[in-house]
C-alpha cells in the first residue's frame, strides 16, 4: 500500500484519488453497467430504510389509537413528519468504507464492492446531509411542549425538596431569604418575569462596566477580577424569569 501511494505522489496524484482511479480501471464489465449497480445500491439504501421507519412509525400510531399511550411520562404520539425527518437521516459514512475497505486481496467483485460503499457515503452525505434543513423547515415539526412541562415539573420538585429541608432549619435571616428564593419557584411568574430579567440584565452591564474599569484604572489586578467576572456571569445566567429568584429588599 506504501509502494502505490509513492507511486501514485511521483505520478503526480493525490493516493485516494489515485486509489479510486485504480478501482475504476480494475474493474469488469462496462463503466454503465457498474455505475447502474452503484446507484441501485444508493437507492436502495435510503427506500429501505424509509419503508421501514415510516412502517414502524405506522404501527406505532395506530398501537397509540386503539390502546393509547402506555408510558409513564406524557408524550405525544409520534407523527408522520418526525418519522419522515428519521427515515431521511439514515446517512453513510466511516463504517460503510471500513467494512469495504477491511475486504481482503483478492475478494470475489471488491473493487465493485469499493466503488458502491463510496457511492452509498457520498449519496447519503451529500443528498441527504445537505437536504436534511430544507427538508425540517418544509415539515414543519410541531413542538408539544413536553420539554417545557417536565422543566416545569422538575423545577417545581426540586423547590419543595429544598424547602423541606429549609423547614428544619433555624429561623434566621439566611434561612428566611433561601425559603423565600426556592418559594418563588413554585409560583407562576404572574407577567413580572420579563420586566425583572431586563432589569437584571441591565444591572448585570453596570456591574461589567464598573469592574472593567477598576482593572483599567489599576484598582484591582487580575485574579479579582475574574473572581468576580465569575460572580457576574452567574447573575447573568439566573436572569431567566423562570429560574430568577425574587428577594426581598
Amino acid at each position: 500500500m506504501g509502494g502505490g501511494c509513492l507511486r501514485a505522489e511521483r505520478a503526480g496524484l493525490h493516493p485516494d484519488r489515485a486509489a479510486a482511479r485504480g478501482i475504476l480501471t480494475r474493474l469488469d464489465g462496462g463503466a454503465w453497467r457498474d455505475a447502474a449497480f452503484a446507484a441501485a445500491a444508493c437507492v436502495t439504501v435510503i427506500l429501505v430504510r424509509v419503508f421501514w421507519v415510516m412502517g414502524y412509525n405506522t404501527v406505532i400510531r395506530w398501537k397509540i389509537s386503539r390502546w393509547g399511550m402506555q408510558t409513564r411520562r406524557p408524550l405525544q404520539p409520534p407523527s408522520w413528519q418526525g418519522g419522515a425527518i428519521v427515515a431521511w437521516c439514515g446517512m453513510r459514512g466511516i463504517v460503510t468504507l471500513a467494512a469495504a475497505l477491511a475486504l481482503p486481496e483478492g475478494f470475489p467483485w471488491r473493487d465493485l464492492i469499493l466503488l458502491t460503499a463510496f457511492a452509498v457515503t457520498v449519496v447519503t452525505l451529500a443528498a441527504q446531509g445537505l437536504t436534511l434543513r430544507w427538508l425540517l423547515a418544509r415539515l414543519a415539526l410541531p413542538d408539544d411542549g413536553a420539554v417545557e412541562q417536565e422543566v416545569a415539573l422538575a423545577r417545581a420538585e426540586t423547590a419543595r425538596a429544598a424547602l423541606a429541608v429549609l423547614a428544619e432549619a433555624p429561623a434566621d435571616g439566611a434561612t428566611a431569604l433561601l425559603r423565600e428564593e426556592y418559594a418563588t419557584r413554585l409560583r407562576p411568574a404572574e407577567g413580572t418575569g420579563e420586566a425583572l430579567s431586563a432589569l437584571q440584565r441591565r444591572a448585570v452591564a453596570a456591574q461589567r462596566a464598573r469592574l472593567g474599569a477598576l482593572r483599567s484604572a489599576g484598582a484591582i489586578g487580575d485574579d479579582a477580577f475574574h473572581a468576580i467576572e465569575e460572580e457576574i456571569d452567574l447573575l447573568e445566567l439566573s436572569a431567566d424569569p423562570r429560574i430568577k429568584a425574587l428577594r426581598a429588599g
